[in-house]
């Protein structure tokens, strides 16, 4: 996480209430808006991420390929694209949007999913944020999901259950 930066809490309609450093915004409880990037290769594989070991939320758990906060006055899809660049290397490959999930009041964010790709470069994790990360298909992931249910996100675990992923 970069010093600094600004995210908007929103309310239960996923509206702007108010700007705050990311930092603070676990204090609030309020909602804030989240992108979840599935990267999937030639293929139709998706790359999974192992956060880093020492990120303060989920250390060490699988992830889909890229995930973060938006900026306040960031558009959903700029978010997802930075997320990309930053945490794998990725730069602007094609973005659709998937779905979009609100979590109840104790999740307290709005994530939009993405599916970008097909990837031609090899992913290259951000040390800072990333420990490593692989290629799966469908079969292997929901394998990954089923054997180590608590070594993967909640994002992940959406993601996978939504049935869009390799379609």
């Amino acid at each position: 996480m970069k010093e600094g930066e600004l995210v908007e809490l929103t309310d239960s309609a996923d509206r702007p209430l108010l700007v705050v450093p990311r930092a603070h915004i676990r204090r609030f409880g309020l909602g804030r808006r989240v992108v979840l990037v599935a990267l999937r290769d030639a293929g139709g594989k998706i790359y999974v991420q192992q956060r880093g070991h020492d990120r303060d939320l989920l250390p060490g758990f699988w992830d889909l390929s890229a995930t973060g906060h938006v900026h306040a006055g960031e558009a959903r899809e700029d978010a997802a694209w930075r997320e990309l660049e930053e945490e794998i290397g990725i730069r602007r490959v094609r973005l659709v949007r998937l779905a979009e999930y609100a979590q109840d009041a104790a999740g307290a964010s709005f994530s939009t999913l993405y599916l970008a790709g097909p990837a031609f470069e090899p992913p290259v994790p951000n040390p800072a944020e990333v420990s490593g990360g692989i290629f799966l298909d469908e079969d292997e992931l929901r394998a990954l999901a089923a054997c180590d249910p608590d070594c993967v996100t909640p994002g992940l675990r959406w993601a996978l259950g939504t049935g869009l992923l390799f379609r």
